[in-house]
């Protein structure tokens, strides 16, 4: 939208220096990214649920990405933008297991929204007093300046209200929990939802109390929304990985990797010397990598082996695959390869009379030999993911 939007970040005392999971928790109609912390105090409940709580501005939005107005695209701030700007700012969780989503009234609706149309960003979502059907409200809240009317734009309505987006919902899908008072105005379109996914075999909770559209209201429910959603963190939290020991680690690549391991000026690895260890690993960042893990964790016996060749791109990286990857049997592999196939490409280019005459670089054919390497590794298991090789094919379309 091209502009700032504000948002309230809780983080626990025990959060610092460990990863937690997140529960964005979205305001209702002429509030802001203060209303929660106005309504009840976030801090202890962060604390006591073990939870990052992120408050943003949302307007008076409903959340979605008006068809009419640019400058109101809050479903894609709210799902893509914001959880991406935390994570990379605090020490977050940063998967679909690590996110909730909830939200009072307007907030509730949005919740709701952001999380069915979003399920690979959000695990479990919530509302309470929430307007998950806003046609029977075409007047209000200022709906129908994200909408337009309802009279005229009824596709629309239909395709902006939870209750319909619910409707293609699968058991097993999200976590929900939702709740509403009974002299709530949004108490028979949460009752209507709650039957709808009763008739899908939809999993949920709903939660039904005495109390109205207000404050009391919603700072009684909060406590019992994040101890469902502390309660499914800790259920479908990542495990952490089981050391392992014995692992067979091959690095192979050009240059970079070579580092004059074996003090072979460029030999190919059956002519260099396995047997100095002065010089088993080269001194570049495999031989950094290699005296970590060997200095720090001698009890695990851990295999290195350098098997970069200094000038070497795929195609060379292919012809020697049997040798230096699958007869060295890895557990964990690390390709590092690319440079010289786009300077070689680059040089033919410029040595060219007319550039015009040199072929296109064959990328399909340059990711077809990649992957088949990958699918050689033990076992028939694809054991190669090199971000690096995927961003210089990108670099060389923009750059051809």
């Amino acid at each position: 939208m091209q502009r700032e939007i504000p948002a309230l970040v809780v983080v626990p005392d025990a959060g610092v220096g460990r990863r937690m999971p997140v529960l964005y928790l979205l305001h209702g109609f002429g509030g802001s990214y203060t209303t929660w912390q106005n309504i009840t105090d976030l801090r202890p409940l962060a604390d006591a649920c073990g939870m990052i709580v992120v408050c943003p501005d949302g307007a008076n939005s409903w959340y979605w990405d008006s068809p009419l107005d640019p400058a109101s695209q809050f479903e894609t701030f709210v799902a893509q933008e914001l959880p991406d700007w935390i994570d990379a700012r605090y020490l977050t969780i940063p998967s679909r297991e690590g996110r909730a989503v909830t939200g009072l009234s307007m907030g509730g609706h949005g919740a709701l929204w952001v999380a069915l149309r979003h399920k690979d960003r959000f695990g479990a979502a919530g509302s309470t007093s929430g307007g998950v059907d806003i046609r029977p409200f075409p007047d209000s809240w200022e709906m129908k300046k994200q909408l337009g009317e309802l009279k005229d734009n009824p596709e629309r309505w239909n395709a902006h209200t939870v209750i319909r987006q619910a409707a293609s919902l699968r058991d097993g899908e999200l976590a929900l929990i939702f709740d509403c008072g009974y002299q709530d105005f949004f108490y028979q379109v949460n009752l209507n939802l709650h039957e709808q996914l009763m008739r899908q075999g939809v999993g949920h909770d709903f939660l039904v109390r005495p109390g109205a559209h207000n404050a009391a209201y919603w700072s009684a429910s909060l406590p019992c929304q994040m101890l469902f959603f502390q309660r499914w963190f800790a259920r479908n939290a990542p495990q952490p990985a089981v050391t392992a020991s014995g692992r067979r680690v091959v690095y192979i690549g050009d240059s970079i990797t070579d580092g004059n391991w074996g003090k072979a000026d460029g030999k190919p690895s059956s002519q260099r010397n396995l047997w100095d260890r002065n010089h088993l690993f080269g001194s570049g960042y495999m031989y950094l990598c290699a005296s970590y893990y060997l200095g720090y964790f001698p009890d695990r016996d851990y295999r290195f082996f350098n098997r970069g060749v200094g000038g070497h791109a795929l195609g060379d990286l292919a012809a020697r695959w049997q040798e230096d990857v699958i007869d060295l049997r890895p557990d964990v592999l690390s390709v590092f390869v690319g440079t010289n196939d786009a300077e070689r490409h680059l040089g033919r280019l410029l040595r060219a009379d007319d550039p015009k005459t040199v072929p296109d670089f064959d990328f399909a054919d340059w990711e077809r030999t990649y992957r088949r390497s990958a699918r050689s590794g033990p076992a028939g298991k694809s054991c190669v993911e090199n971000r690096t090789v995927h961003a210089l094919c990108r670099t060389l379309r923009e750059d051809r």
